[in-house]
C-alpha cells in the first residue's frame, strides 16, 4: 500500500480500511495468541508526535506502536519550554525543524488545519486532532472495532455517538 498522508478519513478507500483492518488483525492475532514479534517491520524509523493539546490515549498509543514495530519517536508535548511559547518561532517553522529527525509525524493542535500545508509535506502526515474537524487515528481505530464483528461491513447498521462542541 502506498504511503501518503491522513489527514481525513476520506483519504481511505473502503479498500484500504479493509487491508488496514487486515493487517491490524494479522498483528493482533499474532501477538495474542502466537507471542509474536514485529520490531522487524520499522527498524530505524522515527514518528514525531507533536501534541501542542492533552493527550494521553493518542500520543502513547502512536508511540507504542512504532515501539513495538521496531523503531522510536520523538516529539513535544505541550509548548512549555519551545519558542513558540515566546512567540520567538512560528508553529510551521517549529514543526518544519523536526522533519530530518522523523519518517512520519503526527500532529495534535486547537487551530492548526493540516490539510492547508499537507501538499508541501515531505513525509506522511497523521491528524491526531487538528482544527477540531477530525481525529482521524481515533476514527480509524473505531472502524478497526466494527471491523472486528462484521469483516466486510455489510448488512449492518452504525450509530455514532460523542461529545458535540
Amino acid at each position: 500500500m502506498k504511503i501518503k498522508h491522513f489527514i481525513k478519513t476520506q483519504d481511505f478507500t473502503k479498500e484500504e480500511y479493509l487491508e488496514i483492518c487486515r493487517r491490524a488483525e494479522i498483528f493482533q492475532k499474532g501477538i495474542e495468541e502466537q507471542g509474536k514479534s514485529f520490531t522487524h517491520l520499522c527498524p530505524g524509523k522515527v514518528i514525531a508526535t507533536m501534541f501542542f493539546q492533552e493527550s494521553a490515549r493518542t500520543a502513547t498509543g502512536l508511540q507504542s506502536a512504532m515501539i513495538k514495530l521496531g523503531g522510536g519517536y520523538v516529539g513535544v508535548s505541550g509548548t512549555a519550554g519551545t519558542y513558540i511559547a515566546s512567540g520567538e518561532e512560528d508553529l510551521d517553522d517549529f514543526l518544519t525543524s523536526f522533519i530530518p529527525f522523523c519518517d512520519l509525524m503526527a500532529v495534535r493542535h486547537k487551530f492548526l488545519e493540516l490539510d492547508k500545508i499537507v501538499d508541501s509535506w515531505p513525509v506522511p502526515l497523521i491528524n491526531a486532532m487538528c482544527g477540531g474537524d477530525e481525529h482521524s487515528i481515533a476514527a480509524l481505530g473505531m472502524v478497526y472495532s466494527m471491523y472486528k464483528r462484521n469483516p466486510n461491513f455489510k448488512d449492518m447498521k452504525y450509530g455514532i455517538y460523542g461529545m458535540i462542541k
